[in-house]
């Protein structure tokens, strides 16, 4: 079963929350101001085993068998981390993850 946990973005303060590290006081006051970001944690980690939240941005290996040879053809993609309400969940096809900021923090990275 996955870990149901969040985090949370403060634009007033501009840091970013774990959500195990806020008062009950202050998870109610941002969760009532539409300034604050929550995010949810997806279940998974990236392979240095950080986990992986939505808005995360990662650097995603895809790994196809679609050479007529039979080997297979590696690729690297950037990715926000984001719900995917067709699947109602979120979705991830590829091998291998690595979080290399979050789109709060780190907007610069969505810069192809």
């Amino acid at each position: 079963m996955r870990e149901i946990k969040f985090r949370a973005y403060s634009h007033r303060a501009k840091k970013m929350y774990q959500w195990e590290d806020l008062t009950n006081e202050e998870i109610g006051d941002m969760l009532r101001n539409p300034q604050e970001e929550i995010m949810q944690y997806t279940g998974l980690k990236d392979k240095k085993g950080k986990e992986i939240y939505e808005g995360d941005i990662i650097l995603a290996t895809i790994i196809e068998n679609l050479l007529p040879s039979g080997e297979n053809s590696e690729y690297v993609d950037k990715r926000v981390v984001e719900w995917n309400k067709e699947q109602g969940g979120f979705a991830f096809a590829e091998d291998e993850y690595e979080i290399i900021g979050n789109i709060y923090e780190n907007k610069d990275l969505l810069i192809k």
